[in-house]
């Protein structure tokens, strides 16, 4: 009686004439479900002996009779069976089984992990190009595995499905392949949209990856990890930028690109504090004064798991350094250095909306010139700015004693962000038309700079 067949169409045949079978899956694996072709001895001649010349370690020329060495269609081009299929043995060359049982049983014997086709991203498994595409997404020598949760304890280590649908019975384990593209359908949690690149290659098992391939839509590249679309399109295989602008508009933009029109752009009050034309300015002004716990810096991510975790998780972080001090309740900040009256290293201060905005009086921080409504009283400023106490005789404005940091003529401008908010007692006298500046004066001990 003829085998079975399980997959194409055609009726088992036996040839009594020629003493030959054919359409039997035994010796044809385009016939069994996953429909992998490519043998080219589907027709045995029953008394030929030599059809498979190495018994339990067939040679290449053995496999290829039936089934191709690799199959050919969407199988991958590797030929390094063991990392696929179980009942091969370890360091045969692939082609010595360790049960024959298992060979031709009408089942798919196959590891079901990831690891058993992919291996790890930073072993070169996934694509050997340096500190590019899987082994930036994939900096772990963890195998992978469909349920592996993220692990950014010594590098980024998204999951599979981060990027990678989950499994479906119609398809690859992680999705289904495209032939002569890639082999992973594109589509996880954090990964939604992905366009082909022109190039494709193999990795070290022979799967196709794609080397310039864009992911176009995916929360890890928005500005705030929560909504809108990528500032830009990444490139699967280019190396990182090491510039926080290229998913948010960070330091380093002006104040007119921060608050733009742009659908991607940050907060109004991300523009005041780290704008290259407001307070970014200053060196205390970095990511880190208000995002301790996750940016070293503009520019650098803090390196530990805690930091990695923070970064790409679709929250916004807060925590303030030892510089800013205070603390946040959400959406407002209070007792920080940077919003208090500057008369202490550790500021005190009421709550202050992250979305709201400054007393044009400058009162919503120090109290504000002889005009403002509530002035400034700190130390000895309420007898300089207040004609009708002091014994000057006149309002003394901002900008006689502090002409380095607003201006003469409007001394509720701020002229230099860098002087405003730096813990310094930053005294430079205005050289107007009285010379005040002229006999060389000193405060604090300091030449007035």
């Amino acid at each position: 009686k003829a085998a079975g067949n399980t997959g194409r169409p055609g009726t088992p045949t036996y040839n009594t004439l020629s003493g030959t079978c054919s359409n039997i899956y035994c010796h044809d694996s385009a016939r069994f479900k996953n429909a992998y072709g490519g043998g080219n001895g589907l027709a045995p001649v029953w008394n030929n002996t030599a059809y498979v010349t190495g018994g339990a370690a067939p040679t290449v020329n053995d496999c290829n009779k039936c089934h191709g060495y690799p199959p050919s269609g969407a199988h991958t081009v590797g030929t390094n069976c063991k990392q696929c299929h179980d009942n091969i043995a370890a360091g045969s060359a692939n082609r010595t089984f360790t049960s024959l049982a298992q060979h031709v049983n009408g089942n798919l014997e196959f590891l079901s992990t990831c690891y058993s086709c992919h291996g790890a991203s930073n072993n070169g498994d996934l694509g050997a190009a340096p500190n590019r595409g899987h082994v930036i997404h994939y900096n772990s020598a963890v195998n992978a595995t469909g349920s592996i949760t993220n692990d950014f304890s010594t590098g980024y280590a998204f999951s599979c499905n981060s990027c990678h649908p989950a499994n479906t019975a119609s398809g690859h384990n992680q999705g289904a392949n495209v032939p002569g593209i890639r082999y992973a359908e594109i589509g996880g949690t954090k990964l939604t949209g992905y366009t082909n690149g022109s190039t494709n290659a193999f990795d070290s098992y022979g799967l196709y990856y794609g080397t310039n391939g864009t992911c176009t839509n995916t929360v890890c590249h928005t500005r705030d990890g929560v909504s809108a679309t990528p500032l830009k399109a990444p490139v699967w295989n280019l190396g990182k930028t090491g510039d926080c602008a290229f998913c948010h508009k960070a330091s380093g933009d002006s104040y007119a690109v921060m608050t733009g029109a742009d659908a991607n752009k940050l907060s109004q009050a991300h523009g005041q504090h780290m704008a290259s034309d407001r307070y970014g300015q200053a060196a205390m002004f970095t990511c880190n004064i208000c995002h301790a716990g996750t940016a070293q810096n503009n520019t650098t991510i803090i390196n530990s798991a805690a930091a990695r975790n923070q970064h790409p998780n679709a929250a916004k972080n807060v925590e303030f350094n030892a510089t800013a001090g205070g603390n946040w309740s959400g959406t407002q900040c209070s007792n920080t250095y940077c919003h208090s009256n500057g008369t202490a290293a550790v500021g005190s201060h009421g709550a202050m909306n992250w979305t709201g905005t400054m007393n044009a009086e400058c009162s919503s921080c120090h109290g504000g010139d002889a005009g403002a409504v509530n002035r400034i009283t700190t130390v000895a400023h309420g007898a300089h700015t207040n004609a009708a106490t002091n014994a000057v005789g006149r309002n003394i404005a901002c900008g006689e004693c502090h002409s380095a940091t607003v201006a003469a003529a409007n001394t509720r401008t701020v002229t230099s962000y860098v002087y405003h908010t730096n813990k310094e007692t930053n005294i430079r006298f205005d050289n107007g038309s009285l010379v005040r500046d002229a006999d060389n004066p000193y405060y604090g001990g300091k030449v007035a700079t």
